[in-house]
């Protein structure tokens, strides 16, 4: 079986999806090929695993692309799709490979974008008829898709997302421990994430641990003035500190290093990357009983789960983590323990293997 994977954007959390995948797929011998960007950041692949970085943003060469794509034609069973955050994207290139012949696979990494337009059902519809195979990391995303669209007759099989400790290299990095009364909130600062919440709950857990402080760090598609107020009015300015934009993947390790939390405040979420990623570092957590979310980790014994949009419940967490750092290490450590048996790469790479092989030719 030779899998081509079709994963455009090249960085952050899909294209590190890809890579975990078809790098347990390599290692059991299926040979896999990764039409990508060329911001693809190069890590050690096991097996027979090829990267071809062609795509290049609004840069990119058609002709280059459908040669490529006809070339990989000839050895491809399976077509994975990896991507769900330009979705005319996906939609034009389905129409221009020439690819058609060969079963589909899609992810469905969200059911729909959390900041959707009026269009979104309809073009995400398209997407998903088209598919032979839809791969759901949750029993919620399942839940959430069946409604929308009734009339799709893919196949269906919940498979999770896996853990993302490759992240920190090839040693633990240091300071796996709590480190302090430092809160975490890493990834892309977006609405639903809950940014917010989480700076109205700091306001309360300065009143029982005064050094405590909050370190946000990744990319900003809200208004950033709207939260530089909020902390303002709170009087946190002192208490907050942002690393803003797109984090490379060599000081992912250094900034969870210091965390004594990571806190997940999320409205809403169909299963994070962040979240596994925290879980596999070793580090203790405080997040919402949401989505996907609510089904990966145990109360009291992985994390600490809290209500959305409840900021005296998580600084409520987030005190009880911080002031008994002994427990919170012991909660990290079932964490990373509970991750690396239930959400191994090597074990998923199995499960997406038997799915393929489940999905008849066109």
């Amino acid at each position: 079986m030779n899998v081509l994977f079709i994963e455009p954007a090249g960085a952050g959390g899909i294209a590190h999806c890809t890579y975990a995948l078809a790098n347990a797929l390599g290692a059991r011998g299926v040979e896999c090929d990764i039409l990508t960007s060329a911001r693809w950041h190069p890590r050690p692949l096991a097996g027979p695993v090829r990267v071809h970085r062609v795509f290049r943003g609004l840069k990119t060469n058609p002709a280059a692309l459908y040669l490529h794509c006809l070339r990989l034609r000839r050895t491809a069973g399976i077509v994975h799709w990896q991507s769900t955050t330009y979705p005319k994207l996906v939609l034009l290139l389905m129409r221009v490979i020439p690819l058609k012949k060969i079963p589909w696979v899609f992810t469905v990494h969200n059911v729909l974008p959390h900041e959707r337009t009026e269009a979104a059902l309809h073009l995400y519809g398209r997407i998903y008829a088209r598919m032979d195979g839809l791969i759901f990391h949750t029993q919620h995303s399942l839940e959430t898709f069946q409604p929308l669209f009734p009339n799709v007759k893919a196949r269906a099989r919940i498979i999770p997302l896996g853990e993302y400790g490759f992240l920190q290299g090839r040693t633990p990095a240091p300071g796996a421990e709590p480190g302090g009364p430092t809160i975490l909130f890493f990834g892309n600062v977006r609405h639903y994430k809950g940014l917010d919440v989480l700076i109205r709950a700091l306001a309360e857990v300065k009143k029982a641990i005064p050094e405590a402080t909050l370190r946000v760090a990744g990319q900003w598609f809200v208004p950033f003035p709207e939260y530089e107020d909020l902390i303002a009015r709170l009087g946190l300015s002192s208490s907050v500190e942002f690393v803003k934009g797109f984090i490379p993947d060599e000081e992912v390790p250094n900034l969870f290093a210091p965390a004594g939390v990571v806190a997940l405040p999320y409205r809403d979420i169909d299963q994070s990357a962040v979240l596994l990623l925290a879980m596999a570092l070793g580090k203790p957590i405080a997040a919402t009983r949401v989505g996907g979310m609510a089904e990966i980790l145990r109360e009291g014994q992985t994390a600490l789960l809290v209500p959305p949009e409840d900021p005296a419940a998580l600084a409520e967490a987030l005190i009880r983590l911080l002031r008994d750092p002994a427990w919170a290490a012991q909660l990290g450590r079932n964490a990373r323990e509970d991750v690396h048996t239930r959400f191994s790469w090597e074990r998923i790479a199995e499960q997406t293997e038997s799915f393929y092989k489940s999905i008849p030719r066109p």
